[in-house]
C-alpha cells in the first residue's frame, strides 16, 4: 500500500499490512490467491480501492499476496528505508560561490557538484554502523536497549526538479526507528552541511555518555521508502518488496512484473506533492524553519561541543601538571588490583582540604577500596558505567535496605562502620531531609546518561555528594552542569536524566536514596539492629 499521511505524520511509498481474509460465497477469490501464490485479483483491488477512493486518493492497494498465517508485517520486517525530500538550498552554505552556482544549474557545474555530493556522502556516511541513537528520540537514555540502532546505509539517493526548483533525497535504511529519528538526522547533517554546527557533533550526538538537543526538521518532507522482508522471502520463496528483477528470483508473492513501475510512479507524486507543499507552504516548510530555528536549535549544542572540547582540553593541562610520583594514583591504576594502602597526596591538598564532616567517611571509603573486598558491579549497574571506567576500577555497589524479595546487600556486612558512618553523614549535612533506607557507593564511576530504575519512594529525591582528590567529574542532570565536590545536592533520579563528565583523580560518590518497598525503613536503624545481632531480614516487606 501507499499513503498521502496527514500533516505531522510520515507519508508512505512502500508500506506493508497483513489481514485475515474471510471467503466469499464460493470462494473464488481466496482461490484464485491461492492458485497464483499472489496476484493482481482485479475486482478485489478495485472494490478496496474504491472505498479508499473516499479518502481523496491519499491511499491506494496495488496487490495482494498470500503470506505464511505467522507472518506479522511489522514484526517480521528486517530493514525499512526512509527518504527525507529537501531542496538544494537548505543543504548549501549561504552566501557561497559554490551554492550560487548550484542553485544556478547543477548540471552544468560538474566539479561543483562533485564537490558538493563527495561532502553530502561524507557526513552522511559518519550514521552508518550501529549507533547510540538515545539523543535522536525526546526523553531517551543510552541504557535503554531500543536506542541502540544499525544502520545500514545512509546516503543521497537522487535529485529532480521540482518547477524549476532543485531537490534532493535523502535516504535511511536500517533494521529499526524510533520517533522523529530521521528528523533529527536530516536537522543535523543541514546544520553541518549549511556550517552552522562543525561535523564533529555529529559522532557527540551519537557518543552514549552525551547528552544533548539535536535541531529536528519539519516532518511533511518524509516518508516510508521500502520495508525488507529478507528473512521472510529467502525461507518461503515469497518476493515481499517488489523491485527489478523480483519476479525472476522468486515463484510468489508482489511477483507482478508491471508492480515496481506502479510503485515508482506513485512515488514520484508523492515526492511532488511534497515539493510543492515546500514551494507553496512556506510557513510550515524546510526552507523557513532553516532559516528561523535552525541556527538558534544549533546553539546549545554548538556551546555544548565548544565547553567539550574546553573541558578535555584544561584536564589535559591539570594532568601535565601533576607531578610525576602522583600520575599513577590519579590514572586509578590502582584501583584494579585492591588500591594502595596510602591516599595522601600533593594533589589533593593543593586543591583544597577535606572538610571535617567528611573525613571520617573518606578514609573508610579508601580503606574499603584498598581492602580487596570492594564488591563487584551488577548487571544493571555495568550498563550505566562506561567501560573504559570498569576497566580502570569504577566500581558501585549499594548498603542498607532492600526491598522483597532482594535479601540485604551483602556489603552491609562487609563494611558495617562504612555503612554508619554514611548514613550518619546524609543526617549531618542534609538535617531536614528524612532518612534514606539505602544507599550507593560509587569508586571511579563514570555514568552514562540514565534514570535510576524503580521508584523514588517517600522523600521522591536523591541526595549526592562526591568525595575524594579529583578534578573534573561534575554531575549533570537534564543538562545542567552541578559541581558535587562536598557540595551535595537533591534531585530526582527516577524521572531527570543525569551522567557524570570526565574527571582526573580518586572520585568517590555517595547516594541516598530510597526505593519502593523500602518506606518507612532507615539504613540508620538497620546499622543499629545489626550491630545488636538482631536478624535483619526485618527489612523485607513479605
Amino acid at each position: 500500500t501507499s499513503t498521502y499521511a496527514q500533516a505531522g505524520t510520515a507519508h508512505a511509498s512502500s508500506d506493508v499490512l497483513t489481514f485475515y481474509m474471510p471467503e466469499t460465497p464460493g470462494g473464488e477469490e481466496v482461490q484464485a490467491l491461492e492458485k497464483r501464490g499472489g496476484g493482481r485479483c482485479t475486482d478485489l483491488l478495485e472494490r478496496v480501492n474504491s472505498h479508499l477512493g473516499e479518502m481523496g486518493g491519499r491511499v491506494k492497494v496495488f496487490s495482494f499476496a498470500q503470506v505464511p498465517t505467522c507472518f506479522h508485517a511489522e514484526v517480521f520486517c528486517n530493514l525499512r528505508r526512509y527518504h527525507y525530500l529537501v531542496p538544494l538550498c537548505v543543504l548549501l552554505p549561504p552566501a557561497c560561490a559554490l551554492s550560487s552556482a548550484l542553485l544556478e544549474d547543477p548540471e552544468s557545474h560538474p566539479w561543483e557538484w562533485e564537490e558538493f555530493l563527495g561532502k553530502l556522502k561524507e557526513v552522511l556516511k559518519l550514521f552508518q554502523g550501529t549507533h547510540c541513537f538515545h539523543n535522536f528520540h525526546p526523553g531517551m537514555v543510552p541504557s535503554e536497549s531500543a536506542s541502540r540502532l544499525f544502520v545500514k546505509c545512509c546516503c543521497h539517493y537522487g535529485q529532480a526538479f521540482y518547477e524549476g526548483q532543485p531537490f534532493v533525497c535523502l535516504s535511511i535504511l536500517a533494521d529499526n526507528f524510533l520517533t522523529q529519528m530521521v528528523r533529527r538526522v536530516v536537522g543535523l547533517v543541514l546544520a553541518v552541511m549549511r556550517g552552522v554546527l562543525p561535523q564533529e557533533s555529529i559522532p557527540l550526538a551519537l557518543n552514549q555518555s552525551r547528552l544533548i538537543q539535536v535541531p529536528e526538521a519539519p516532518a511533511h518532507p518524509l516518508y516510508l521508502a521500502e520495508c525488507w522482508y529478507s528473512s521472510t522471502e529467502t525461507a518461503h520463496r515469497t518476493l515481499l518488496r517488489p523491485r527489478r528483477g523480483g519476479a525472476l528470483e522468486l515463484p510468489k508473492g508482489f511477483i507482478q512484473p508491471s508492480i515496481f513501475g506502479e510503485m515508482e510512479g506513485w512515488r514520484a507524486s508523492l515526492q511532488s506533492y511534497i515539493a510543492k507543499k515546500e514551494l507553496t507552504q512556506p510557513s510550515g516548510s524546510v526552507t523557513s524553519w532553516v532559516k528561523e530555528k535552525l541556527e538558534a536549535e544549533s546553539a546549545a549544542l554548538l556551546a555544548q561541543l565548544q565547553q567539550e572540547v574546553l573541558t578535555y582540553s584544561l584536564q589535559s593541562e591539570r594532568i601535565a601538571a601533576i607531578e610525576p610520583e602522583n600520575q599513577a594514583q590519579l590514572s586509578g591504576d590502582e584501583f584494579p588490583g585492591g588500591g594502595a594502602e596510602t591516599h595522601t597526596s600533593t594533589f589533593e591538598t593543593s586543591v583544597d582540604e577535606v572538610p571535617e564532616v567528611y573525613k571520617e567517611v573518606l578514609q573508610l571509603l579508601r580503606e574499603a577500596s584498598a581492602s580487596g573486598l570492594w564488591p563487584g558491579n551488577s548487571t544493571g549497574r555495568r550498563e550505566v558505567i562506561l567501560e573504559d571506567s570498569i576497566i580502570q576500577g569504577g566500581g558501585s555497589f549499594s548498603v542498607g535496605c532492600m526491598p522483597a524479595p532482594l535479601r540485604p546487600p551483602a556489603a552491609n556486612s562487609v563494611f558495617p562502620e562504612l555503612m554508619r558512618a554514611a548514613f550518619q553523614l546524609e543526617k549531618d549535612i542534609m538535617p531536614g531531609r528524612v532518612g534514606s533506607s539505602t544507599i550507593a557507593i560509587n569508586r571511579n564511576a563514570q555514568f552514562k546518561p540514565h534514570k535510576d530504575s524503580g521508584g523514588g519512594a517517600g522523600q521522591s529525591v536523591s541526595l549526592i555528594v562526591g568525595l575524594g582528590a579529583y578534578q573534573g567529574g561534575q554531575l549533570m542532570v537534564e543538562g545542567e552542569e552541578h559541581d558535587i565536590r562536598y557540595t551535595p545536592i537533591e534531585f530526582n533520579g527516577w524521572t531527570q536524566r543525569h551522567w557524570t563528565l570526565p574527571f582526573v583523580g580518586e572520585r568517590f560518590s555517595l547516594v541516598w536514596f530510597t526505593p519502593i518497598g523500602c518506606e518507612n525503613m532507615k539504613g540508620l536503624d538497620l546499622y543499629v539492629n545489626q550491630t545488636e545481632s538482631v536478624n535483619y531480614d526485618w527489612c523485607i516487606l513479605s
